[in-house]
């Protein structure tokens, strides 16, 4: 986790592109939990549009 605080802190990534490192049913190899996501950029994590159910 402390290398994407880093790197979110020092505008390397945003916050919408913070998400492909969340780890999720569709990305388990992600490096992050959604918990872990809303300590570094202050938000809840929403899903990428990949990881919502698309009936």
């Amino acid at each position: 986790m402390k290398f994407w605080t880093l790197a979110f802190e020092n505008n390397w990534i945003t916050a919408e592109a913070l998400k492909g490192a969340v780890k999720t049913e569709l990305n388990p190899f992600g490096e992050i939990t959604p918990e872990e996501y809303k300590r570094i950029t202050g938000d809840e994590y929403t899903a990428l549009y990949a990881d919502k159910t698309v009936q």
